[in-house]
């Protein structure tokens, strides 16, 4: 933006538009406004709502940038939108959401460039979002993310076709091309000939095709910067309680025709069991699945709670009779303290109390749940334990104040955080301990959570602890995370991977 970097450069732009009144009736009257990036270029940032205020902060922090925030309350945005057709600003900030609903207010303005925070935003090209940024008539356009490949190939095609539109030819073509010889090549069935096609499309998009589109900078690059990071998997016992419930869950008609849906059917006709007697609807399989999720990490999130909507709390009490049939079901309140229904609290209740013997320990606890949240958060009440707490409804206004708060309190102890809501963007290098308290099936979700603490800042050694249900589904999705991982270092480095 052919900034000085010193003072020169404050309020360079309004003071500049300021003159150009006062020599231009035109301008005075505003009958004519002036074209916004004709002396020095504009940027649209777009954002998680979470992370616009840090955005800010990092701009007053860095240089002399004047900058709008395109944000509040529709007079409030249209304010600071005058201020930038005006000349006024260098840089709009705004939120993903906000983007895409004043997506017609923005599209054509004179950008210079575009630049999208946690651009893994845009990899459905379906989505809402993404229809509506390719209206964006700037082409000039930058995507930052610390994942660009989360679950598939296809994903990554989307990201590179908005940053450079047409550049990596069509979805049909780069499955055809890349996702398709890559995952084949990846299976554990592979021919030779399959593995061998995969190394070279690997090979020919990281070494041909990615340096001209994708700047990729590792931690590697800073590794003598930064603080060691211990990264432990825990296996946590599910309690009793837990296990007599999961069995029976097990042992439903319903998970037991999915279980052995290819077995041959009991009447003789030796059709698999799915397509005969014993055939399933297709919605049980994420029903279950979420349903083991849940009985692993808290019983009482299979109770009716006073948070349910009349929906969930009709599918909870049905769950909570199957997972009590003798009658004794115990009450959400009650239930949310009681160990023996929760493994995974005894091993952090005791790592917590090994943790908080050093006063100087600070610790993050992830979960992608909002009601285990909030059992935690009762729990931590209980046991005295200072803490402040961050999800999806927290107000954009008041984010920055908490994680201050968590920096500067020496009695704040925990940061309780929606993996969803505060798993990206963050900077919470004052904490030393990570919990990743319920494993995702997306492996970056989990990952960019470690990275809030374990960032370029950190001064201390960093523990981590992923707490899995020991012999439940949670050792499945595990399983899971690490073959994505795996599909990730295929796709940016061309890496042999163990299949």
């Amino acid at each position: 933006m052919k900034k000085n970097g010193d003072k020169r450069d404050i309020d360079r732009r309004r003071k500049h538009v300021s003159h150009l009144q006062d020599i231009s009736p035109e301008w005075k009257s505003r009958r004519v406004l002036p074209p916004a990036n004709a002396t020095w270029p504009t940027c649209l940032i777009v954002a998680p709502s979470s992370v616009v205020g840090n955005w800010e902060r990092e701009f007053e922090t860095w240089g002399y940038f004047e900058v709008g925030m395109y944000t509040g309350t529709k007079n409030e945005r249209s304010e600071v939108l005058h201020d930038f057709k005006m000349g006024r600003l260098d840089v709009l900030l705004t939120s993903f959401e906000t983007a895409r609903n004043d997506i017609a207010l923005l599209d054509d303005l004179a950008w210079s460039c575009i630049i999208v925070d946690e651009v893994h935003r845009l990899k459905n090209p379906r989505s809402g979002t993404a229809l509506a940024y390719d209206q964006f008539a700037c082409t000039v356009r930058f995507g930052l993310t610390g994942t660009a490949i989360q679950n598939s190939y296809s994903e990554f095609w989307t990201i590179l076709n908005w940053t450079n539109p047409g550049m990596v030819g069509t979805k049909r073509q780069w499955d055809s091309y890349v996702t398709k010889p890559l995952g084949v090549g990846q299976s554990k069935s592979a021919t030779e000939d399959q593995r061998s096609k995969a190394i070279l499309v690997a090979q020919v998009l990281g070494e041909k095709l990615l340096p001209h589109l994708f700047l990729r900078r590792t931690k590697e690059i800073i590794r003598q910067q930064l603080p060691n990071k211990i990264d432990e998997v825990a296996f946590c016992p599910l309690t009793p309680k837990q296990i007599e419930v999961y069995k029976r869950i097990l042992n439903t008609e319903a998970v037991q025709n999915m279980i052995r849906k290819d077995e041959l059917c009991d009447c003789g006709s030796r059709k698999k069991r799915r397509k005969c007697h014993y055939s399933f609807e297709k919605g049980d399989l994420f029903r279950y699945l979420t349903v083991l999720i849940r009985v692993s990490n808290h019983l009482a999130l299979i109770l009716p709670s006073p948070t349910d909507s009349p929906e969930q709390t009709v599918r909870n009490r049905e769950l909570a009779r199957m997972a009590f049939p003798e009658g004794s079901i115990p009450k959400y309140g009650p239930a949310i303290m009681v160990p023996d229904l929760c493994g995974k609290w005894l091993v952090l209740e005791s790592l917590l109390h090994d943790w908080h013997r050093d006063p100087t320990n600070k610790v993050l606890i992830f979960t992608k749940s909002v009601k285990l949240l909030g059992i935690l958060e009762y729990n931590l009440q209980c046991q005295g334990l200072g803490f402040v707490k961050l999800e999806g409804s927290t107000r954009p206004q008041d984010r920055m104040p908490l994680i201050d708060r968590f920096h500067e309190d020496p009695d704040i102890f925990v940061f309780l955080i929606s993996t969803l809501a505060g798993g990206t963007g963050l900077n919470l290098t004052g904490a030393n301990k990570v919990v990743i308290f319920d494993p995702n099936w997306n492996p970056a979700h989990d990952l960019q959570a470690i990275d809030r603490a374990y960032r370029f800042g950190q001064t201390r050694d960093v523990e981590v602890f992923r707490l899995l249900g020991a012999g439940s589904i949670e050792e499945l999705i595990y399983a899971r995370q690490v073959y994505k991982q795996q599909q990730m270092q295929v796709g940016y480095n061309a890496s042999f991977q163990t299949r």
